[in-house]
């Protein structure tokens, strides 16, 4: 049971790095001065990203455990 709050741990760990990494990232790739909405559009341009990273990274969890698209007997 342990591993799987470690496993969960880390991809939140990991998936707040990449956030914080993408506002700076966006931030730096604005011009200066910023002004409110410009740190509105960081943060929209980082949660998409980590949305994104989130989804193919459970995506790809599934296909490789075998899990992603098998299909069950018939309902009878």
């Amino acid at each position: 049971m342990q591993l799987k709050k470690l496993r969960w741990w880390l991809i939140g760990v990991t998936l707040a790095l990449v956030y914080v990494l993408a506002v700076i990232l966006v931030l730096e790739l604005l011009p200066h001065p910023l002004t409110r909405t410009d740190y509105l559009v960081a943060g929209s341009l980082a949660t998409l990203l980590v949305l994104l990273a989130l989804f193919l990274a459970l995506g790809l969890a599934g296909l490789i455990s075998g899990a992603g698209f098998t299909r069950r007997g018939k309902k009878p």
